[in-house]
């Protein structure tokens, strides 16, 4: 399954430390392969909408299963994760 980044993802990304970021992206590509949360820890749907969160520590990436893509809609530190959205599609 191709992993595509959004702009505000790519943002975050870049501004998380990059340990944090390696582990947080092996997380990402290791959800992508079998997105089936029941296999996966620190992985939750979340309520009201359709995206997935991936934690690693403080930092999360905000995820959406499509078909053939897992779009990572936001990433970052969790206290600002969730209140910024890019609605871009």
């Amino acid at each position: 399954m191709e992993i595509i980044y959004r702009r505000l993802a790519e943002k975050g990304r870049r501004k998380t430390p990059a340990k944090v970021r390696e582990q947080l992206d092996a997380r990402v590509r290791a959800f992508a392969k079998e997105p089936n949360v029941a296999h996966h820890g620190g992985v939750k749907p979340l309520r009201g909408r359709v995206e997935f969160s991936i934690r690693q520590g403080k930092y999360r990436a905000l995820v959406e299963v499509r078909e053939d893509a897992l779009i990572v809609r936001h990433y970052g530190h969790r206290k600002d994760v969730y209140d910024e959205y890019d609605d871009e599609d």
